[in-house]
């Protein structure tokens, strides 16, 4: 928040059930996601890794099986995702 030209990441999530009279529920999700990279100067000056997804020790990124892990928009992607879902029991109507 000091210095919003480096590099920084925040994702803000929220999800409330709402009930019915009736057996089921409607289920409202919200998500915004930023993820911002370090510019090629703050690379080399801070000796930080390219992507939030890579650390000193794992160049590779963090994987499992294969499949990368992490937000879905990438490094230095943004997204904003709104659900609105219809819940009978275990059932989801997207």
């Amino acid at each position: 928040m000091i210095q919003p030209d480096k590099g920084m990441a925040n994702v803000l999530g929220i999800s409330k059930i709402f009930t019915s009279y009736q057996k089921h529920f409607w289920e409202f999700k919200a998500e915004m996601a930023n993820l911002q990279l370090l510019t090629v100067a703050e690379q080399f000056s801070t000796g930080a890794p390219p992507s939030w997804y890579l650390g000193s020790y794992v160049r590779q990124g963090y994987t499992n099986e294969g499949q990368v892990l992490g937000a879905s928009v990438g490094p230095g992607g943004t997204s904003q995702t709104i659900e609105l879902n219809w819940r009978r029991g275990n059932n989801r109507l997207v």
